[in-house]
């Protein structure tokens, strides 16, 4: 239990920094607001200040950003955020660290956040903050919709609820202001915190049923993640989950989270791209639904696929005359379909290794074709990483914003290096034993290992839940691209002569990047607008997706569970806040700080 005297003493640093905050930021005083940050410092902000994902790191630019973004949106009254099931508390005592979850009013609503103070005898306040985080939350003349106080049969006396959701879900006779291209874990998730905020829109999937993304998918799948990263928003999983779970029956709570939180889903809708008309401001969109081809009118696109469904197909030498079967990892459907018979898989990411153990658990004989070095980590090496996430006890709201706070580059770049140094240690004697066994192993670009990579190139890793093992011990054979010859009617020959025969191959290859989908549905004039997709940008932030793109109305999100529980009520919350006209006039110029920087590259 925590001394009283000390929780005073910590609820009373942070209430002095903030005071001292709201003093400075009131008389735009860059003199003050410089006593009030380490050099070293850290800032993030989601939507409040700048409305777009924004961050930079050291003083001088943070309060850049900070002053140019107040003069427009009048950041005020920042206070201690009492709605938060902990308050201001001492993480470390050498340094002092005081962590605050803070609240904040502008112009346009309440933002909260986070923030992480140093305590500094020689600052004016006492504290300098190390890490500030500043989000969008609520919005001044448009209350949350929930929670409902009103009975359902006095606000709608002529209609069963059944009868109510279909025609709302139907948009019959008017069109919905956002219209979602995806039912995966971003498509449902922005849907409900737009439900949240009261904007009308509605989720496209060409799956026959809702949770297909993932119900579809090769039946050994379970989640390699701890449960306590995938929590859906408003509705976290009940304690019977597993800690990994099983692919189905995450497509199951799919279902039931889009009849909870009563989303508009359109199953077997294939979306067909459209135009964007700059002076009305809304799309002309075709959807393919029930046999038929519908235009509509919305005002915002999200492309919420996760990506493409178009297959990379290597190309390698004489694969186009095998005989057999060759199949991408998207129809791979069951080990099972491959007893007593000779499986290729080429790749050596996630998918790649649990098709190769599938295979040879139900009597088949897999092996892999490696083309580029993997990163691997034993599973429980790699949950080190997310470790806050693993407690059931900890509330995810915290730990989702401890994350986001720490996101900024070159503390972010620190964190991974210091995590793969600590991994690669812990996982050495499996390193060496698929060394061993023929694989390539690495630690990813700069060292920077698999949590990075992901950010970097979405995949490219495998955390090991069996496959290792096999690899290890030769029941699953590692063979280097670089030894192969070509591919015959029969199988494969290496350079040596040797000959392997197969029966299938299995290309666990990955997807065509998301630039080719937006050029297919837009065109290419709005992909070359839009620009490079996913990689870190020049200014620390994921290029091009959870944030307001080149193209006005389309958004793009991208990634894991944890990113579509933290990007959505962001996305969600910018695009209301877009609808209702809040985002000031002077943010439509492109070289606004605020903005994000035109000419984005990839860091390392």
């Amino acid at each position: 239990m925590v001394n009283p005297a000390v929780r005073a003493t910590a609820l009373e640093g942070a209430e002095r920094w903030l005071g001292a905050l709201n003093k400075a930021l009131a008389n735009a005083d860059r003199g003050a607001l410089e006593g009030l940050f380490l050099e070293e410092t850290y800032y993030r902000d989601m939507g409040a200040l700048t409305w777009n994902l924004r961050q930079e790191s050291q003083r001088d630019r943070v309060l850049d950003l900070i002053l140019a973004s107040a003069e427009s949106t009048h950041p005020r009254d920042f206070r201690v955020d009492g709605s938060k099931p902990t308050e201001p508390f001492f993480m470390s005592e050498e340094p002092r660290v005081i962590e605050v979850f803070h609240r904040f009013d502008i112009d346009a609503g309440q933002g909260d956040g986070l923030a992480w103070l140093v305590e500094d005898e020689t600052a004016p306040a006492g504290w300098r903050a190390m890490n500030l985080l500043t989000r969008l939350s609520e919005f001044r003349d448009r209350p949350p919709t929930w929670p409902y106080r009103d009975r359902f049969d006095d606000t709608h006396p002529d209609v069963r609820w059944s009868e109510y959701r279909a025609r709302e879900s139907a948009f019959a006779d008017t069109d919905p202001d956002v219209l979602l291209v995806g039912g995966g874990q971003f498509g449902v998730f922005t849907a409900a915190w737009l439900n949240y905020y009261g904007v009308s829109n509605v989720v496209v999937d060409k799956h026959e049923n809702v949770g297909d993304t993932w119900r579809t998918r090769y039946e050994s799948l379970l989640l390699h993640q701890p449960h306590g990263m995938l929590h859906f928003p408003f509705m976290p999983f009940p304690k019977s989950f597993p800690e990994y779970i099983p692919k189905d029956k995450l497509a199951d709570w799919f279902q039931a989270y889009v009849n909870a939180m009563d989303i508009n889903f359109w199953t077997s809708t294939e979306f067909l791209g459209g135009t964007y008309d700059e002076d009305q401001e809304r799309w002309t969109v075709q959807v393919r639904t029930n046999g038929t081809v519908r235009t509509m009118h919305p005002r915002h696109v999200i492309l919420t696929t996760g990506g493409t469904e178009k297959p990379k197909v290597p190309n390698i030498p004489g694969l186009d005359t095998f005989a057999g079967e060759v199949v991408h990892s998207s129809r791979f459907t069951s080990g099972r379909d491959y007893t007593d018979k000779n499986v290729l898989v080429v790749g050596t990411g996630t998918s790649g290794h649990d098709v190769a153990l599938d295979v040879h658990k139900h009597g088949g004989r897999s092996a892999i074709l490696q083309r580029s070095p993997a990163i691997v980590l034993d599973i429980a090496t790699a949950n080190m990483s997310y470790a806050p996430y693993n407690p059931r006890i900890i509330p995810t709201e915290l730990v989702d914003a401890r994350f986001l706070a720490g996101l900024v580059y070159p503390q972010l770049k620190g964190n991974f290096l210091a995590q793969t140094k600590i991994g690669d240690e812990i996982d050495r004697e499996l390193h060496e034993g698929l060394r061993n066994a023929g694989m390539k192993i690495w630690s990813g670009d700069g060292d920077l290992g698999f949590f990075y990579n992901y950010f970097k190139t979405g995949g490219g890793y495998y955390l090991d839940v069996g496959a290792s093992k096999r690899i290890i011990e030769g029941d699953i054979p590692v063979i280097q691209y670089d030894d192969v010859e070509r591919f015959t009617e029969h199988g494969l020959v290496l350079r040596d002569g040797t000959e392997r025969a197969l029966d299938a191959v299995v290309l666990a290859t990955g997807y065509a990047p998301i630039e080719g989908a937006i050029a297919d549905y837009f065109g290419d004039e709005v992909a070359d607008k839009v620009g490079r997709v996913w990689g870190f940008g020049t200014d620390g932030e994921i290029n091009n997706v959870w944030k307001p793109t080149a193209q006005k109305g389309l958004w793009i999100m991208l990634g894991a569970f944890p990113q579509a529980r933290w990007y959505a009520p962001h996305v969600a919350a910018l695009v209301t806040g877009q609808l209702m006209g809040l985002v000031p006039e002077e943010y439509a110029n492109p070289d606004h700080p605020a903005r994000t920087p035109r000419e984005q590259t990839v860091k390392i």
